[in-house]
């Protein structure tokens, strides 16, 4: 049923209740309807208005952090980029690459003395340095342990540009534990090195366990690649690099049209708001994005619409009372005409009715009480007519058997004379 088709029966029901009331009880239902559909307009412009100004300033603020975030991860990554390709230019470099290519086998203890601190900066976010040759990685130096792992998976290098510049592979498993982020540096023409950035280092930018941090209980900011996989640790499944799907409309639009902002069902199945765009790094096909629970945003609206549906109830209530109150005032004058009416109707015509005020009511009662006093005038005057037509009747008659009675006096003396 339309709401046209629901006001129209609700005219019907009026038109045929309205006449068969009193006017106090209608002068009630005007009130309160009028203060209903006051409330009803009211309302739910103040709930909608709420609502959209609540998600457009979470939309906002999801994409501010977003766009922070983003520049963050960005000047991180083209620091490490920098960081690869001076020390892919350094002399220490070129040294240790000179010893790796001599074909005595070389002990761990050398491998040591050459990764020192001078050639190999100490950064807690650089925790492997691959060496390769011809595209694949020879040579694997763990900064952490200080070994030089003979043993690695294959690892084959994206094409790196031609002179100064850096490239960023995507994570590789290097091994036990987490997977790494690696960033290529030519160092010639055929030799290159890549610094492997552990997750830990991107998680630091974006995980946010902080309620305070402007994303709430629920809020989080992750990466996902273009194989719907997780590139960062998830606030809510860990671990989840390379291993947490993401399949939502927010990374299929982030991949097709960039960024943007909407109302989507994550990866949880979670109903959220979701600030999303592609992380512009090169060899990175990756999206950043920035989203919070609906229930958590909704809560201050969904409190204004309980506590509007609150007031709504005592605002209806208070105004029945006013009403009902100001109903009763209105026809009191016109119950006091009433009784008056039924009054002279009877006929006491000495009823009048006593009003303060100079409304239409106050006019009515004084034209009334201007007709009872002509009534009553009229009724003394009728009285005075028909005693004073009754005196004359009275006298009439009276006069009429005097005239018999003389009449039949002298008719008897005439006859009595006759005989």
């Amino acid at each position: 049923m339309s709401d046209a088709d629901i006001l129209s029966y609700i005219y019907a029901f009026m038109k045929r209740l309205l006449p068969n009331l009193p006017i106090a009880e209608k002068l009630v239902l005007y009130f309160l309807f009028l203060g209903v559909m006051v409330i009803a307009l009211i309302a739910p412009f103040t709930y909608f208005s709420s609502r959209k100004a609540l998600l457009d300033r979470t939309f906002n603020q999801l994409t501010s952090v977003r766009v922070m975030r983003t520049q963050q991860l960005e000047a991180f990554f083209a620091d490490r980029g920098r960081e690869a390709e001076l020390l892919a230019r350094s002399p220490g470099i070129q040294e240790i690459f000179r010893y790796l290519q001599e074909p005595d086998n070389h002990s761990i203890e050398s491998y040591q003395s050459l990764m020192s601190p001078e050639i190999i900066p100490n950064r807690e976010y650089v925790s492997r340095i691959l060496f390769a040759a011809m595209g694949n990685v020879t040579y694997c130096y763990d900064r952490e342990s200080g070994d030089t792992l003979y043993t690695i998976p294959a690892v084959a290098h994206p094409p790196l540009p031609n002179g100064y510049g850096s490239v960023y592979q995507d994570y590789f498993n290097l091994g036990a534990g987490d997977p790494y982020l690696l960033v290529w540096a030519r160092v010639d023409s055929l030799r290159s090195l890549a610094l492997a950035v552990p997750s830990g280092s991107i998680d630091r930018i974006l995980l946010e366990n902080d309620p305070l941090s402007g994303l709430g209980y629920s809020g989080e900011r992750y990466l996902v690649g273009n194989d719907s996989l997780m590139r960062s640790t998830s606030r809510f499944h860990q671990p989840s690099i390379l291993r947490t799907m993401v399949r939502t409309p927010a990374v299929r639009a982030a991949f097709t049209s960039g960024q943007g902002s909407s109302i989507i069902p994550d990866y949880r199945n979670v109903m959220v708001l979701s600030s999303y765009n592609r992380v512009q790094t090169p060899g990175l096909d990756w999206v950043i994005l920035a989203e919070i629970d609906l229930k958590e945003t909704m809560q201050p609206v969904w409190q204004l619409r309980n506590s509007i549906i609150i007031l709504s109830v005592l605002i209806s209530l208070v105004m029945f009372i006013l009403a009902f109150i100001s109903a009763r005032w209105i026809t009191r004058p016109m119950r006091s005409l009433k009784e008056a009416a039924s009054r002279i109707g009877e006929g006491h015509l000495e009823a009048r009715v006593s009003m303060d005020g100079n409304d239409e009511i106050s006019q009515l009662a004084e034209s009334f009480n201007a007709m009872a006093i002509k009534l009553d005038t009229q009724q003394v005057e009728l009285a005075k007519e028909r005693t004073r037509q009754y005196e004359l009747t009275l006298d009439g008659q009276e006069t009429e058997r005097k005239r018999l009675s003389r009449e039949l006096h002298d008719g008897l003396g005439q006859t009595l004379i006759a005989l």
